[in-house]
């Protein structure tokens, strides 16, 4: 996990030797939970999840952490649970402050205070990241080289732990609690509600200075302040908008992965069936030349001992055919003996 251009994809890719696509700059290219390649690493085989930044280019906030949480609840559902987290903290946030701050503290929110020991904060950034809470509770603070061998180094002092429930997982999952309740729900209501209240003030000190250019008559300057009050509007009805659908959009996510899930699993059942019918046709067909060899040699030994037979009445033909000798004929050729 990490912000967007934090460099989680390319991480992954080092790691996994996966082809994930990476985004450029600050832009996302990441727009759903994926999953890397299986590796093995340390007899371990590893398979590392790519998740959305929560400041995503192309999804807001609330879209982002009901994505996340969808994900995670419905393979916690099925028996899976994580062997660590990795946060990837971005190289252009030089310090933990503004939207770096938000981003971990919803990502906190997701993990649980238990699930820290659990968790490695990556950075290139050395020396610059405070983050003494957590890393007193056990959390580690690694930094990335860019080498397969720093990327594995990393997920190895993660891949051996002791897998462990998420806390928005025991939360949305054992406890039954709708999103907006849960740790990381709450917190980014707390900042959607904050962002909403400083864009009403703003708003109202936009107000105030379009009135005092309706006084003066400045014309451009009121133009200016009724445009830059339009985009406030936006932002205004994008927060209330994102706070109102949290819990649509977790419910609208958790059934198209649950319809995902059906749709592999009748896949799977699918080409479980095919095989079978496959395999069982192969057995028939190995059955059916067994059974044409054995046919086969039968005819061959009957016809080799019909010859054996023939051969044994020939042998005793002769012997049949020659006349009997007697007494007489043995006198006779004791007389042609003595002659000689």
């Amino acid at each position: 996990m990490g912000a967007t251009g934090s460099g989680k994809t390319s991480f992954i890719n080092v790691a996994s030797g996966s082809a994930l696509r990476v985004g450029s700059g600050l832009t996302s290219c990441t727009d759903a939970v994926q999953t890397s390649e299986p590796f093995w690493l340390e007899n371990r085989l590893v398979r590392l999840i790519d998740t959305p930044g929560f400041d995503d280019t192309a999804k807001t906030d609330t879209e982002v952490l009901t994505m996340i949480a969808a994900f995670l609840s419905s393979m916690y559902r099925r028996g899976v649970m994580l062997s660590g987290a990795i946060y990837i903290h971005r190289i252009s946030d030089i310090r933990m402050g503004g939207t770096s701050t938000r981003n971990f503290k919803l990502f906190r929110g997701l993990c649980g205070e238990t699930m820290l020991r659990n968790v490695v904060i990556v950075t290139n950034m050395w020396g610059e990241v405070t983050l003494d809470p957590v890393l007193e509770r056990g959390a580690q603070l690694k930094r990335h080289y860019d080498t397969p061998a720093s990327a594995h180094a990393i997920v190895g002092c993660v891949a051996s732990k002791t897998p462990r429930a998420l806390c928005i997982q025991r939360e949305l999952v054992d406890e039954q609690r709708v999103i907006t309740e849960t740790t990381a729900g709450a917190e980014l209501g707390r900042e959607l509600h904050e962002q909403a209240m400083k864009f009403k003030e703003e708003r109202r000190r936009l107000q105030d200075e379009m009135d005092e250019a309706l006084r003066q008559k400045d014309d451009q300057a009121r133009e200016e302040l009724e445009q830059a009050t339009a985009e406030l509007d936006q932002e205004i009805l994008r927060v209330q908008t994102d706070s109102q659908q949290l819990a649509s959009c977790y419910a609208s996510d958790k059934a198209r992965l649950k319809k995902m899930q059906q749709d592999l699993e009748t896949a799977a059942q699918q080409e479980s069936e095919r095989q079978a019918a496959e395999h069982r046709r192969r057995m028939t067909d190995i059955d059916d030349r067994i059974r044409r060899t054995r046919e086969s040699e039968s005819r061959e030994t009957m016809h080799l001992a019909a010859r054996l037979r023939r051969l044994q009445r020939q042998q005793a033909e002769p012997a049949r055919r020659r006349p009997r000798r007697g007494l007489w004929d043995d006198f006779l050729d004791f007389l042609s003996v003595g002659q000689h």
